[in-house]
């Protein structure tokens, strides 16, 4: 039977073109107490490496510039006299497995690699390879005594029948062990499966906590991380940036006398055409009901948000066809400049508030800055 000493005496082979990673596959084997091990940056190397030594394993990586592992798995098909290749695979495209075990090799891991997992699978090809070569070792030995046998004619039978109960119980030892392997190849897919489903569904679930159900646009949390982002990056580079406050003029006519799924309509409608106005560096968020609020990064003058506001107000006049209506309507827009106008967040958006207020007692459908002394007393219906 195979000892704890055959296994960590068995040769080894590690092919990669990347020495950081052999230097880190050979001291985890030093330490794990292998002593020998071979290593090699050219896969043209692996042939006459292994006609030479013909390992019990070989560590291959099967991402490698001029020849990759296939190519590799291929050719030495040709020098494995009974086709058996004590290949286990190292990859970082889950997409490969498969197809590298159709290929012939025994046995995979994936990048990045889990040092407790490989040692294991390690250990578990080697036994069963140097199990094989026993297997191989024992069917010759019983074939050359049968033959001596046959030609004494003496104690054939019982001795034929006690080889062939030794060699049986071999191959179940065999079959055994490469049970267990395939278990833990299909425990380890199902586990990395599991794994990509948790971490869609974090993407997933963080997607709905930062956005607009309605819109798909970023809610107040996103925008806040936006805006906190913007100051520090303003504040390191002396620059400034722009926050508009945007009211829809007497949205709550159209939802009152032509129903919620219309005015939902209609604000999926104004957050497209908001988009479209926009720089893909700067956020339109929806802040609530029929309110927007708008951050123009990194502009060079105040007159860079109003012309980014009259753009605004000309595309939202345009009719929107909703089902069977055309709707018109228009927005009212305040603006307040960092830093002039605020150093955070919540003065930035509370003094665009303001501004609008005072657009809209302008006559609506326009923009008004934010201007010190302003108070939103006259406050106007919206």
């Amino acid at each position: 039977m195979i000892s704890a000493a055959d296994i960590l005496n068995a040769g080894i082979l590690i092919v990669d073109d990347q020495e950081a990673n052999i230097f880190l596959l050979e001291q985890l084997l030093y330490q794990a107490g292998y002593s020998s091990i071979t290593s090699t940056q050219d896969p043209h190397m692996v042939y006459s490496l292994h006609r030479k030594n013909r390992y019990d394993l070989i560590l291959l990586d099967l991402q490698m510039p001029g020849m990759d592992g296939f190519k590799v798995m291929e050719g030495l098909k040709k020098i494995e006299r009974d086709g058996y290749l004590p290949v286990l695979v190292i990859t970082a495209q889950p997409a490969h497995k498969l197809h590298a075990l159709q290929v012939g090799a025994k046995d995979f891991i994936s990048k990045p690699l889990d040092l407790a997992e490989l040692l294991a699978r390690i250990r578990n090809m080697l036994e069963v390879r140097l199990l094989h070569k026993e297997s191989k070792s024992h069917n010759l030995i019983l074939e050359q005594t049968v033959q001596a046998l046959r030609k004494t004619e003496s104690g054939l039978r019982t001795t034929e029948v006690a080889l062939f109960k030794q060699n049986a119980e071999l191959d179940d030892h065999v079959l055994q062990l490469q049970q267990t392997n395939a278990d833990l190849i299909i425990d380890t897919i199902e586990a990395q499966t599991l794994a990509e489903e948790n971490e869609k569904a974090k993407l997933e679930m963080t997607h709905l906590a930062q956005h607009d159900a309605l819109t798909g646009l970023p809610n107040r949390i996103l925008l806040n991380d936006r805006l906190a982002q913007a100051i520090a990056l303003a504040r390191r580079q002396s620059k400034q940036f722009a926050v508009m406050f945007l009211d829809l003029d007497r949205f709550k006519d159209i939802n009152d006398s032509l129903g919620h799924a219309v005015g939902d309509q209609l604000l999926q409608s104004v957050a497209k055409r908001l988009v479209a106005e926009v720089r893909s560096s700067d956020t339109v968020c929806r802040q609530g009901g029929d309110e927007f609020v708008i951050l123009l990064a990194d502009i060079e003058h105040a007159k860079d948000a109003a012309i980014s506001a009259q753009k605004i107000l000309a595309t939202l006049t345009v009719p929107h066809r909703i089902n069977q209506h055309e709707l018109h309507i228009s927005v009212s827009i305040g603006i307040s400049i960092y830093p002039d106008d605020g150093a955070d967040a919540e003065i930035l958006i509370k003094n665009a508030d303001t501004a609008m207020y005072h657009a809209k007692e302008d006559g609506r459908n326009n923009y008004r800055f934010f201007e010190p002394g302003m108070s939103i007393m006259g406050f106007v219906p919206r």
